[in-house]
């Protein structure tokens, strides 16, 4: 059984698949052809660039379990909308209770 080439989206999707392992190759190729100075500079990059990295995650996860990236403030923020809130609830009540009120005067006036 012949399988039918592949069509151009099928062929983009293989080729963008190889084509990591193809740079990587291709990466470790040159990285054999490079003299001393190029070569242990090239490391020492990459070195630092791995370390820089793993320090940036590991600080974000220490900040974030110290509770260092939380706001100063968000307690008062907090804080505030809340009471906000309550003063519209009261708001509220204070309306249906008046608005209750004047339907039975009325109700009362009406008989």
């Amino acid at each position: 059984m012949e399988r039918e080439p592949a069509s151009c989206e099928e062929g983009e999707a293989v080729n963008a698949s190889g084509a990591v392992g193809a740079l990587a190759f291709r990466e470790s190729a040159q990285q054999t052809k490079l003299t001393w100075g190029p070569y242990l500079w090239f490391h020492m990059l990459r070195a630092a660039t791995s370390t820089l990295s793993v320090c940036d995650f590991l600080g974000e996860k220490i900040a974030s379990v110290l509770g260092i990236s939380t706001p100063k403030y968000q307690n008062a923020i907090d804080e505030y909308y809340r009471m906000k809130k309550e003063e519209e609830e009261e708001e509220e009540e204070e309306e249906n209770r008046m608005s209750e009120e004047a339907e039975r005067q009325y109700q009362q006036n009406k008989l």
